[in-house]
């Protein structure tokens, strides 16, 4: 006996543990924490609306079973406006109020791509934010994000993409769903005048892979003023000594004004048009008493004295056939005379009042205006005639005498 018991008692004791083992595991399964709660006043609500339940169980899915409320993936439980799992345990309490808010199914068109959920958020925003959808404040969400989940519901979503702008010498990125490129600067806060332009056009669709670009326009009206020359009328009277003036009226410059339409693109000149003058004041023409009446004056030259009606200092240069800048030697002159010493030029303008009369030049002696020359801009000129072998280089200012008789109609002022 002792030693059987020796023998199997090692067996039996394992036995024993195993057995009390079996047994707790059988009082936990059969063991209700509950069981001694009192229960409590459930009230549910649904869609429909259900009378209260009474239940001491504290799993709200457990409760809405007894209530005979099924479930669905989505669907959202709010214990006393708390939000609570199926299965999350409760706080112990006597009354209560559970709401079931069904889930909708949202449809989601996003990028030639179509995808669902379920969700009972309570607006479309909310549900696509739960969802993973991180949307933007210019994202194209239609219907909009404030739109009330009830119900199913489709939604097509524009996401945005990155453009560059380039706004003058200053470029960005933006992003925008927009279709057309005047909503995306819109949106994105550029604010264009009239005048502005963009490449591409306004009513164009977003560029892909190049950007779009902003042409700041303007232009400006620019006044000039322009003096307009008075007149000067000569009156030739043969009571006064030639040489002698009186002005009886001072002249007195007008004034015209010039307008100019300026453009300009992002600051940068771009074109110039003349948009007319207008001649906001006439010019008063002088007129002036010029006497006529010749007066004998004399110049000593030498033996002999020489009569003249006018003096002037000048800018006397030289010239000859073979030294007036030609790659050629010539004789011509504007009278026909051939050049030679004796042949004086001068500008255009006094050769219309003085061809053909005598000029004396101490240094040079008398000689003839018979030729024309470009003068020197701003100074009384003459250029002294030579031959070849008798040429003097003139470059000096010089008191000439204008011989007489005079010209008809010499002003008092020469041009």
């Amino acid at each position: 006996m002792r030693n059987m018991l020796e023998k199997f008692g090692k067996n039996i004791s394992l036995a024993c543990i195993f057995l009390g083992i079996g047994l707790i595991g059988l009082w936990l399964m059969t063991y209700d924490p509950n069981a001694d709660l009192p229960a409590s006043t459930i009230l549910v609500r649904s869609t429909g609306g259900l009378p209260p339940v009474r239940s001491a169980d504290l799993r709200p899915g457990n409760i809405l079973q007894k209530a005979g409320i099924r479930l669905y993936p989505g669907d959202r439980i709010l214990v006393d406006g708390q939000r609570y799992l199926p299965d999350q345990p409760l706080l112990p309490a006597s009354n209560r109020v559970i709401q079931i808010i069904p889930a909708s199914r949202v449809t989601v068109n996003q990028n030639n791509k179509q995808s669902s959920f379920l969700s009972s958020a309570a607006t479309l925003g909310q549900a696509l934010w739960e969802a993973g959808y991180h949307l933007t404040t210019v994202d194209k969400v239609n219907p909009s994000v404030d739109t009330l989940l009830v119900g199913d519901l489709n939604v097509t979503i524009n996401s945005t993409r990155s453009v560059p702008v380039k706004d003058g010498k200053t470029t960005r990125q933006i992003r925008t769903a927009a279709a057309t490129v005047g909503e995306a600067l819109a949106e994105t806060g550029y604010a264009l005048t009239a005048l502005d332009t963009t490449d591409p056009a306004f009513d164009q669709p977003v560029p892909v892979g190049k950007p779009i670009k902003i042409f700041r326009n303007s232009e400006v009206m620019e006044l000039m003023g322009s003096a307009v020359a008075f007149k000067n009328e000569p009156v030739y009277k043969e009571d006064m000594n030639q040489g002698e003036s009186e002005i009886v009226q001072a002249g007195e410059n007008g004034l015209e004004i010039f307008r100019q339409r300026v453009k300009f693109t992002n600051g940068e000149e771009t074109s110039r048009n003349d948009e007319g003058k207008v001649l906001v004041r006439e010019p008063v023409k002088q007129i002036t008493n010029v006497g006529t009446k010749p007066v004998v004056r004399s110049v000593d030259i030498g033996s002999e004295s020489l009569d003249y009606y006018r003096i002037e200092e000048v800018y006397a240069t030289s010239y000859s056939p073979c030294r007036q800048g030609y790659d050629h030697c010539s004789t011509g002159t504007a009278s026909g005379t051939p050049l030679a010493k004796g042949v004086i030029a001068v500008s255009p303008a006094w050769y219309k009042i003085f061809a053909g009369t005598q000029i004396y030049i101490p240094g040079y002696g008398v000689g003839t205006v018979a030729d024309t020359g470009g003068g020197i801009p701003g100074k009384y000129w003459i250029d002294l005639g030579y031959g070849e072998e008798d040429f003097v280089n003139w470059h000096q200012t010089v008191t000439i005498y204008f011989l007489n008789p005079a010209p008809a109609n010499v002003p008092d002022v020469l041009p």
